[in-house]
């Protein structure tokens, strides 16, 4: 990926109809074809949250109001300091876009129904204001900013987080976030090729639930994941890899997050070698 700057000049210059650009951000270039779609990144999140009300209404109903308390929580906490962070860091607030939110509900749905408020608030610092705002914002994080956050409170609280069972580890959610990952195929913002991959991760000691949740929302990431097809099936079939050697070391849910934050350094090199054939034809 190359990132071109656009820049503005005050000289007059000596061709008819030349206007000057004024470019503030740097112009992300990506691979040919550009195709101009109505999707924008609000409509992406919006859709995507609008997945996660059954696996929400799910949650609530296995594990009571407490749940819901948690992910109140999170997805509050995560706007707070996402606005804190942009007007620190003299950026555009964009907290009405639904990226922090988001972050929040999927951040909150891994955690015990038990967490304590201090807990939430933690990892949705650690995911909004350490791993994504000092990268330099939305799209430019190198790791997936929930798992990053969730890593963390692993680390910190191991006890709280190995101890309890998350909000989605249900039958109930099971068929929710499968409900979900069919939903988001059909609007065509998830790869269900990558989803399909990493599903087996379900028959090696991983959680059912949070096998398929991350086969949903953490493989099929757009910002930190390959841009070709096969580079993402590259990074899900290595993640998966990645994940069963750490539990040799740690538990499966665990394995799961750092198998696929490994994999997310490794997203450029993978991007670099793995590449478009084109195709000669003939007019």
């Amino acid at each position: 990926m190359n990132k071109v700057k656009l820049v503005s000049s005050s000289a007059p210059s000596s061709k008819k109809n030349f206007r000057t650009i004024k470019q503030e951000e740097p112009l992300i270039v990506t691979r040919r074809p550009h195709i101009r779609a109505s999707n924008s990144i609000a409509g992406k999140m919006w859709t995507t949250i609008l997945a996660l009300v059954p696996v929400i209404a799910g949650a609530v109903i296995v594990s009571g109001f407490q749940s819901l308390w948690v992910i109140v929580h999170a997805a509050v906490s995560a706007i707070i300091f996402e606005f804190a962070a942009e007007k620190l860091f003299n950026r555009s607030v964009r907290i009405w876009d639904g990226s922090a939110i988001l972050i929040g509900l999927l951040l909150g749905l891994n955690l015990p129904a038990s967490a304590p408020w201090w807990m939430v608030w933690t990892g949705t610092f650690v995911a909004i204001f350490v791993a994504r705002e000092l990268s330099g914002g939305l799209a430019n994080n190198r790791f997936n900013v929930t798992l990053f956050g969730l890593a963390v409170l692993f680390f910190l609280f191991p006890t709280m987080m190995i101890g309890e069972a998350s909000l989605i580890q249900n039958i109930i959610s099971i068929v929710t976030i499968s409900a979900a990952g069919i939903y988001l195929v059909f609007k065509r913002l998830i790869l269900w090729q990558s989803a399909i991959l990493f599903l087996p991760m379900m028959f090696a000691g991983v959680p059912v639930s949070f096998a398929i949740f991350a086969a949903v929302f953490f493989v099929t990431d757009s910002v930190t994941t390959p841009l070709t097809i096969q580079g993402r099936m590259l990074f899900v079939a290595l993640s998966g890899l990645a994940a069963l050697l750490f539990q040799f070391y740690v538990s499966p849910v665990e394995a799961v997050i750092f198998g696929i934050l490994v994999m997310n350094f490794f997203v450029p090199l993978v991007d670099k070698y793995v590449t478009i054939t084109p195709v000669r034809t003939q007019y």
